[in-house]
């Protein structure tokens, strides 16, 4: 049995297709911007302004050209936050993704409130997993899984794999949809757009 092709869906979140085109030019424009020490950047929580609520996450990997790796915390909060003591590696956690941090953290929506030291597990690069590529009324024949730089071919997501985060840089809107449909990478509307190898339960 063969392989697809090495192509593969880079936006990693099907949310991000549908936003793409109202994000291209604020990213394009992050991209653009002048340049920072990403390694600065490691340890640091973040804060995003989503308008409505806020949420917070840890940087915890500087990938060059694929940008930063935010562990993004569960939570949604009404209010800023100042105390990083309450984002503790204890910290439940929602989702890991790319984020251009070294050239979006001059935008207003986006705030440093201070660094702490990565634990163990966060110093860990994580693996991602991304969609084979299908036409738009036929389901994928597998997924790829991302593990640093190495790249594997699987049939089905194993119970592990449901798990890992989708690869790809979502957009602010993407990730407020996240949020606001209370989604994690295990939730059965991101789990049912490929191949699985378990039964998914009501209580996935």
């Amino acid at each position: 049995k063969s392989k697809p092709p090495r192509e593969r869906s880079r936006g990693g979140f099907v949310l991000v297709a549908a936003y793409a085109m109202n994000g291209v030019m604020r990213f394009l424009s992050w991209f653009r911007a002048g340049r920072l020490s990403g390694s600065d950047l490691v340890g640091q929580i973040v804060e995003i302004n989503l308008g409505s609520f806020y949420c917070y996450g840890i940087c915890t990997h500087d990938l060059g050209k694929q940008g930063h790796v935010l562990r993004m915390f569960a939570r949604k909060f009404g209010k800023p936050v100042d105390d990083i003591s309450k984002f503790s590696s204890d910290e439940p956690v929602r989702m890991v993704i790319h984020f251009p941090l070294r050239y979006a953290k001059d935008e207003p929506e986006i705030r440093l409130i201070g660094r702490r030291r990565l634990s163990r597990i966060e110093a860990k690069l994580p693996k991602f997993r991304s969609l084979g590529l299908a036409r738009h009324d036929e389901m994928p024949k597998g997924w790829w899984i991302i593990d640093g730089d190495k790249e594997t071919w699987v049939d089905a997501l194993t119970h592990e794999m449901a798990g890992y985060s989708d690869d790809g840089f979502p957009n602010l809107e993407a990730i407020k949809d996240l949020y606001d449909r209370d989604l994690f990478p295990h939730s059965p509307e991101l789990l049912c757009r490929g191949p699985l190898a378990f039964q998914m339960t009501e209580k996935q």
